[in-house]
This record gives structure tokens, sequence and C-alpha cells, in this order.
């Protein structure tokens, strides 16, 4: 409606100039000079008026801390102050929403600010998706006294955020599944007169698989193996790092699943007691033995940019592949990169759209 009246207002101001040519072609005079002159220096003024308003602006935005967790609402400080000697009649912001909503906001959809004067409100951020992009205020939009012209302008300095990701718990892997048999089979159990040091007392919410029933029954408490699999297999998690999409927006979506998934995949492993390592498309191999190195993981993963246009098939060719209980996990965000093939192999592809939605 508000777009409609502006237009309306715009059509009857080039009427009126129309009208004013019209009276200088049939009637000539000083008046119709006069109105049509008056009707220019209008323009001129109007677009000079907003300028002035532009740079006597000082709008100021900021967030407790750089770091964020997505979906977590944190709270936004805006301030805006005019500077300038002139009344600000009309000045609308506009906020970026294609990632992450700013609540409150439509408080600021016009403000009006005398000589001097300051407001300042506190909103509310809420980033849907993970990753380092520009949230809160994007553009600033001025309006001339009488509401018949504007300008856009974008905000001097945008806000960076980097959102953190959830970390997914996933009670089981089921592309997995027969190799966590095989890894938890009788054939790497320990003599039955031994007990295996390994093993911790049983806390809900451990895999099943991983009881150890002989140590179990000598204990007379559920027991699981803790190093077990760490001796007898190895999971490498791939991160592919070259994600296609049509735009800035889609391939911050695309980002985010493949980052929540890979460490919802982690997690799961780890958890279980696994020996695991994960590597971006630059090759460099990082273990996760301890929490502080899981830590470290989900840093990584929360920050990495998803910039390189490798090959995939590439990165898997140079893995080492000299021990053979190693499994390779890689996690792409589209199932057009999907080699069923290659499961034989002990190379199992996650797409990671498809996982979090089971």
């Amino acid at each position: 409606m508000e777009n409609k009246s502006f237009w309306i207002r715009r059509a009857v101001y080039a009427v009126l100039i129309v009208l004013s040519l019209v009276f200088i072609t049939f009637r000539g005079g000083n008046v119709p000079y006069m109105m049509f002159a008056l009707l220019i220096l209008n323009i001129v003024v109007s677009y000079i008026y907003i300028i002035n308003v532009f740079y006597s602006l000082r709008v100021n935005q900021y967030i407790p801390e750089h770091k964020v967790d997505k979906n977590r609402s944190i709270d936004l400080k805006f301030s805006m102050r005019n500077e300038g000697l002139l009344s600000c009649s009309s000045v609308r912001m506009k906020f970026l929403e294609d990632l992450s909503k700013t609540s409150g906001s439509e408080e600021l959809e016009h403000i009006g600010l005398e000589p001097k004067e300051n407001i300042e409100r506190t909103l509310s951020l809420n980033c849907r998706y993970s990753g380092a992009y520009y949230a809160g205020l994007d553009k600033i939009e001025v309006t001339d006294y009488f509401g018949i012209f504007r300008l856009k302008f974008d905000m001097p300095q945008k806000m960076k955020v980097v959102v953190r990701p959830r970390i997914i718990e996933v009670d089981s892997l089921p592309f997995l599944s027969d190799n966590e048999e095989f890894v938890n089979s009788s054939n790497f159990r320990q003599d039955e007169s031994v007990v295996d040091n390994q093993v911790r007392a049983y806390i809900s919410g451990d895999n099943r698989n991983l009881i150890h029933w002989r140590n179990s029954v000598k204990c007379q408490n559920l027991m699981v193996r803790t190093m077990a699999a760490e001796e007898t297999a190895q999971y490498l998690i791939i991160i592919d790092g070259n994600i296609q999409a049509d735009d800035y927006t889609q391939k911050v979506i695309a980002a985010d699943k493949v980052r929540e998934a890979a460490i919802a995949v982690i997690n799961y492993l780890f958890k279980c007691g696994y020996s695991v390592n994960y590597m971006t498309d630059d090759l460099e191999n990082h273990v996760v033995y301890d929490y502080i190195e899981f830590r470290k993981m989900y840093d990584r993963i929360s920050e990495y940019a998803f910039l390189k246009n490798s090959d995939i098939n590439t990165i898997i060719k140079n893995v080492d592949r000299e021990w053979e209980q190693q499994t390779t996990i890689i996690v792409v965000s589209s199932e057009e990169k999907n080699i069923g093939d290659d499961v034989s192999h002990n190379i199992f592809w996650v797409d990671a759209d498809e996982f979090l939605k089971g």
C-alpha cells in the first residue's frame, strides 16, 4: 500500500510538470514559467536534501559476541543519530532476512529525526544457518519532505557474524551397521581369561554394539569398549568443500547442512570410541582423540568457508589407504556425487540433505 501511494504521488508530480509545459506552450507568461521552474528546482533541492540527510546520519549496530549459535536469539544493539542541521522527515531501514531474522525491526520502518536527536533500540537477531555471513541492517532509504523522491544506500559497514552449527545426536549410522558388527565381532575379543583394561561402565546413551559382554559378566556390571575399535578400525571423514549453488544464499544453506551432517557423524563415532580422523579438501588430517580435540574440530568446521573448487574424486585418490581397516566417509552436498560402487571398497558417501532428513 505504501509503495502504491509513493508511485501515485510521483505520478501526480509528473502530471504537474506536463501541465506546466502545456501552459508554457499555449499560454506563455511568467506564471507558467515560474511553476515549471519551481517544479524542476524542487527536484534538485530534494536530491540535495536526501544526500545531506544520509551523510548526517550516524548508524551503529553491534552484537555482544562475534560468534553466535544457530537458531539462538541474541541481542542486537542499534542506534541512530542525526548530526546534521536539517530534520530527517522519513528514514527507512531494511534488514537482511534471507539467512537471519531481526525481530523488532518493525519499529524502524519509518523514523523521523530532529537535528541532534538520537534513538537507541535493542532488537533480537536469530541466525538460521551456520557459516560466516552478513546479518542485521542492510540498506537505508531516505525520502524527501514531499514523499516523492527517495534514494536507497547500502549500509556503509555491514555486520558479519560467524554462526556455529548444531551438534546433532544420532543413535546410529545405518550405512555403517555391517561395519560396526565386523569391528565388534568375536574376532577382536581378548582371551576369556583376560579382563580388558580399555573398558568403562555403561552410560545411558552409549552404543549397545560396544558392550563387552564377557567383561560385563566378570564385573557384574555392563561394560563398554573404549579402545577396541581404535585397535581394529579407523574412520576417516572427508568434507567436500566444493558446493555448487545458484546463488550465495543457497550455497550458505547447503554448506550448513554439510557442516551439521559431518559433525553428527564425527560425534557419533567419537562417542562410540572409534579412532576418528577428518579432513577437508586441503588434505590436512586431524585426529579426534579427546574432548578438547572434538571442540577444535567443531570450531574448524564451523568456520570452514567451502570455497574450494577441487574434484572430490581426486582427493579420495590421494588418501592414504595403507591401514586395511580404514573406513572412509565422504560428506557431500548433493546425491549427484554419490558413487555406489565405491561402498565395496570401504568408502561411504553421505548426502547431507538426506542424512539430516533421516
